[in-house]
């Protein structure tokens, strides 16, 4: 069986904007003691990642997973559906022309949020199968996989289902001092 290693964290850390250093010790940490031959992420490829970086210091291999705006339009996954609500529900509710920075049900409208939740949860979902599919063609295991804090029960779930052995190393990775 497949083992993936999960951990959710925020696109940020990933990136090596807030506490690099710590989060490469702790990807380092999970590399050992799974004997990770490959880590495998959810962002964008633009620029090298903590994770690419280690991955090359480790001689593991390494994959960029999500896939891009030409991928995700070809799939038919919408990239960000704020601005079709918008559109859509501004006639009615025009305080959504300012769109809160993190959309729930207490700051819009019950209507447009449920469509926006909606919207997502299927985009992620969409994507999610992307990454399977991707993964189980780079086909190196044990496999430790970056997400996305709001993807980690998601993409676990599907993993889970698609008859992996999934280790939850962190649902929600965060730096102790931030």
């Amino acid at each position: 069986m497949n083992t993936v290693v999960l951990l959710g964290t925020a696109h940020s850390i990933q990136r090596g904007e807030n506490a690099p250093t710590v989060f490469e010790t702790v990807l380092r940490g999970e590399c050992e003691k799974y004997n990770i031959k490959a880590i495998a992420e959810e962002i964008d490829k633009d620029k090298p990642t903590v994770a690419s970086i280690l991955a090359k210091t480790l001689h593991v291999g390494h994959l960029f997973a999500d896939p891009d705006l030409h991928e995700r339009a070809k799939r038919g996954i919408q990239s960000d559906c704020r601005y079709d609500i918008i559109r859509e529900y501004r006639n009615r509710y025009p305080e959504i022309g300012m769109w809160p920075e993190s959309p729930s049900e207490e700051n819009l409208p019950e209507e447009a949020w449920r469509e926006y939740d909606r919207r997502t949860k299927e985009s992620h979902g969409m994507r999610e199968q992307v990454w399977l599919e991707k993964i189980i063609q780079y086909d190196q295991w044990p496999l430790l996989f970056i997400c996305g804090a709001n993807h980690f029960r998601g993409f676990f779930n599907l993993l889970r289902n698609s008859g992996f052995h999934v280790i939850k190393s962190h649902e929600d990775w965060v730096p102790l001092t931030q």
